[in-house]
Protein backbone atom coordinates (compact mmCIF):
# COMPACT_ATOMS: atom_id res chain seq x y z
CA UNK A 1 0.00 0.00 0.00
CA UNK A 2 1.36 3.42 -0.91
CA UNK A 3 2.03 6.03 1.76
CA UNK A 4 -0.03 9.16 2.19
CA UNK A 5 1.59 12.55 1.69
CA UNK A 6 1.55 13.08 5.46
CA UNK A 7 3.31 9.76 6.13
CA UNK A 8 6.02 10.58 3.60
CA UNK A 9 6.54 14.08 5.03
CA UNK A 10 6.60 12.86 8.63
CA UNK A 11 9.09 10.09 7.91
CA UNK A 12 11.30 12.51 5.95
CA UNK A 13 11.18 14.97 8.87
CA UNK A 14 12.07 12.23 11.36
CA UNK A 15 15.04 11.06 9.27
CA UNK A 16 16.29 14.62 8.67
CA UNK A 17 16.24 15.23 12.44
CA UNK A 18 17.92 11.88 13.25
CA UNK A 19 14.96 10.65 15.27
CA UNK A 20 14.71 6.84 15.36
CA UNK A 21 11.22 5.59 14.59
CA UNK A 22 9.25 2.50 13.75
CA UNK A 23 6.09 2.14 11.74
CA UNK A 24 3.55 0.25 13.85
CA UNK A 25 2.08 -2.67 11.95
CA UNK A 26 -1.67 -2.66 11.61
CA UNK A 27 -3.38 -5.71 13.04
CA UNK A 28 -6.58 -7.03 11.55
CA UNK A 29 -9.56 -5.83 13.58
CA UNK A 30 -7.37 -3.89 16.03
CA UNK A 31 -6.99 -0.11 16.06
CA UNK A 32 -3.29 0.69 16.21
CA UNK A 33 -1.45 4.01 15.99
CA UNK A 34 0.99 4.72 13.16
CA UNK A 35 4.47 5.40 14.57
CA UNK A 36 6.67 4.97 17.61
CA UNK A 37 9.38 7.64 17.85
CA UNK A 38 12.29 7.19 20.26
CA UNK A 39 13.38 10.31 22.10
CA UNK A 40 16.09 9.68 24.64
CA UNK A 41 15.03 6.61 26.61
CA UNK A 42 11.31 7.01 25.90
CA UNK A 43 9.05 6.17 23.00
CA UNK A 44 6.29 8.57 21.99
CA UNK A 45 3.44 7.13 19.96
CA UNK A 46 2.12 9.16 17.01
CA UNK A 47 -1.19 8.73 15.22
CA UNK A 48 -1.22 10.56 11.89
CA UNK A 49 -4.41 12.04 10.43
CA UNK A 50 -4.71 13.99 7.22
CA UNK A 51 -7.31 16.65 6.44
CA UNK A 52 -8.73 16.16 2.99
CA UNK A 53 -11.87 17.72 1.64
CA UNK A 54 -14.26 16.31 -0.88
CA UNK A 55 -13.84 19.47 -2.91
CA UNK A 56 -11.06 21.39 -4.64
CA UNK A 57 -9.68 24.40 -2.76
CA UNK A 58 -9.15 26.38 -5.98
CA UNK A 59 -12.77 25.90 -7.09
CA UNK A 60 -14.12 27.88 -4.13
CA UNK A 61 -14.13 31.67 -4.03
CA UNK A 62 -14.82 31.89 -0.30
CA UNK A 63 -13.67 29.59 2.49
CA UNK A 64 -15.43 29.53 5.82
CA UNK A 65 -15.83 27.12 8.66
CA UNK A 66 -16.15 26.58 12.38
CA UNK A 67 -12.95 27.25 14.30
CA UNK A 68 -11.43 23.96 15.46
CA UNK A 69 -13.89 21.69 13.62
CA UNK A 70 -11.29 19.87 11.49
CA UNK A 71 -9.22 19.22 14.62
CA UNK A 72 -12.19 18.04 16.73
CA UNK A 73 -13.20 15.65 13.93
CA UNK A 74 -9.70 14.13 13.83
CA UNK A 75 -9.67 13.75 17.63
CA UNK A 76 -12.90 11.77 17.42
CA UNK A 77 -11.59 9.59 14.58
CA UNK A 78 -8.37 8.69 16.39
CA UNK A 79 -9.57 7.89 19.92
CA UNK A 80 -9.20 4.12 19.64
CA UNK A 81 -5.64 4.22 18.34
CA UNK A 82 -4.58 6.76 20.97
CA UNK A 83 -6.29 4.98 23.88
CA UNK A 84 -4.60 1.67 23.14
CA UNK A 85 -1.11 3.21 23.34
CA UNK A 86 -1.89 5.39 26.34
CA UNK A 87 -3.13 2.39 28.33
CA UNK A 88 0.33 0.92 27.77
CA UNK A 89 1.80 3.92 29.63
CA UNK A 90 3.29 5.66 26.59
CA UNK A 91 2.83 9.33 25.71
CA UNK A 92 0.62 9.72 22.65
CA UNK A 93 0.33 12.45 20.04
CA UNK A 94 -2.29 12.93 17.36
CA UNK A 95 -0.45 14.65 14.51
CA UNK A 96 -2.55 16.41 11.87
CA UNK A 97 -1.55 17.34 8.33
CA UNK A 98 -3.64 19.74 6.23
CA UNK A 99 -3.75 18.39 2.68
CA UNK A 100 -6.80 20.48 1.80
CA UNK A 101 -5.50 24.05 1.96
CA UNK A 102 -2.40 24.61 -0.20
CA UNK A 103 -1.20 27.17 2.38
CA UNK A 104 -1.89 24.66 5.17
CA UNK A 105 -3.61 27.26 7.32
CA UNK A 106 -7.38 26.90 6.97
CA UNK A 107 -8.56 24.85 9.93
CA UNK A 108 -5.09 24.14 11.34
CA UNK A 109 -3.85 27.43 12.75
CA UNK A 110 -2.86 27.67 16.41
CA UNK A 111 -6.28 28.96 17.45
CA UNK A 112 -7.97 25.98 15.74
CA UNK A 113 -5.97 23.63 17.96
CA UNK A 114 -6.64 25.71 21.09
CA UNK A 115 -10.39 25.91 20.45
CA UNK A 116 -10.66 22.21 19.62
CA UNK A 117 -8.75 21.22 22.73
CA UNK A 118 -10.06 23.64 25.35
CA UNK A 119 -13.13 25.33 23.86
CA UNK A 120 -13.92 28.61 22.17
CA UNK A 121 -12.22 31.69 23.57
CA UNK A 122 -15.16 33.39 25.29
CA UNK A 123 -15.49 36.82 26.86
CA UNK A 124 -18.20 38.29 29.09
CA UNK A 125 -18.79 42.03 28.91
CA UNK A 126 -20.70 44.17 31.40
CA UNK A 127 -23.95 45.44 29.86
CA UNK A 128 -23.71 48.92 31.30
CA UNK A 129 -20.03 49.70 30.69
CA UNK A 130 -18.98 47.24 28.00
CA UNK A 131 -15.95 46.39 30.13
CA UNK A 132 -14.47 42.93 30.20
CA UNK A 133 -15.86 40.97 33.15
CA UNK A 134 -14.53 37.49 32.43
CA UNK A 135 -12.62 35.48 29.84
CA UNK A 136 -12.60 31.69 29.57
CA UNK A 137 -12.69 28.71 27.24
CA UNK A 138 -16.34 27.94 26.48
CA UNK A 139 -18.10 25.50 24.17
CA UNK A 140 -16.40 22.83 22.07
CA UNK A 141 -13.92 21.39 24.59
CA UNK A 142 -12.49 18.07 23.41
CA UNK A 143 -10.05 17.86 26.33
CA UNK A 144 -11.11 18.13 29.95
CA UNK A 145 -10.21 16.47 33.21
CA UNK A 146 -11.65 12.99 32.69
CA UNK A 147 -12.25 13.45 28.93
CA UNK A 148 -9.73 12.39 26.26
CA UNK A 149 -6.90 12.21 28.79
CA UNK A 150 -5.28 9.48 26.68
CA UNK A 151 -4.06 12.21 24.30
CA UNK A 152 -0.75 13.56 25.62
CA UNK A 153 -0.78 16.25 22.95
CA UNK A 154 -1.90 17.23 19.49
CA UNK A 155 0.55 18.23 16.78
CA UNK A 156 0.56 19.96 13.42
CA UNK A 157 2.67 18.68 10.55
CA UNK A 158 3.22 21.46 8.03
CA UNK A 159 5.27 22.02 4.91
CA UNK A 160 5.46 25.70 4.01
CA UNK A 161 7.60 28.60 2.92
CA UNK A 162 9.97 29.12 0.02
CA UNK A 163 12.11 26.20 1.09
CA UNK A 164 9.07 23.96 1.70
CA UNK A 165 10.33 23.47 5.24
CA UNK A 166 8.61 20.70 7.18
CA UNK A 167 7.79 21.54 10.80
CA UNK A 168 6.08 19.76 13.67
CA UNK A 169 4.38 21.86 16.33
CA UNK A 170 3.16 20.11 19.49
CA UNK A 171 0.20 21.46 21.48
CA UNK A 172 0.19 20.24 25.09
CA UNK A 173 -2.87 18.57 26.62
CA UNK A 174 -2.85 19.80 30.21
CA UNK A 175 -5.21 16.95 31.17
CA UNK A 176 -3.01 14.16 29.78
CA UNK A 177 -2.89 10.93 31.77
CA UNK A 178 0.61 10.29 30.38
CA UNK A 179 2.27 13.67 29.79
CA UNK A 180 5.20 14.23 27.49
CA UNK A 181 8.55 15.11 29.05
CA UNK A 182 8.84 18.42 27.21
CA UNK A 183 12.32 19.09 28.60
CA UNK A 184 13.65 16.03 26.77
CA UNK A 185 12.21 17.00 23.37
CA UNK A 186 14.83 18.02 20.82
CA UNK A 187 14.59 21.57 19.41
CA UNK A 188 13.25 20.30 16.07
CA UNK A 189 9.85 20.14 17.81
CA UNK A 190 8.10 23.46 18.19
CA UNK A 191 6.07 23.33 21.39
CA UNK A 192 3.02 25.29 22.52
CA UNK A 193 2.52 24.83 26.26
CA UNK A 194 -0.72 25.60 28.05
CA UNK A 195 -1.26 28.93 29.78
CA UNK A 196 -3.25 27.74 32.79
CA UNK A 197 -4.06 31.23 34.03
CA UNK A 198 -7.32 31.29 32.03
Amino acid sequence: MSKTRSETLFETWLVSNSLPFRAISAERGVSTPDYGVTIGEAEIIFELKQIEAGRNWADEMVHSGEVGKFIRDRITKSKRQIQAASKGGKPTVLIIYNDYDPFQLFGTEDHDFEHAMYGADTVVLAKDSGRLVDRFHGDGKSFQSGKNTSFSALARLRQAGRDAEVTVTIFENMHAAVPIDYVSLPPCFKVVRVNQSR
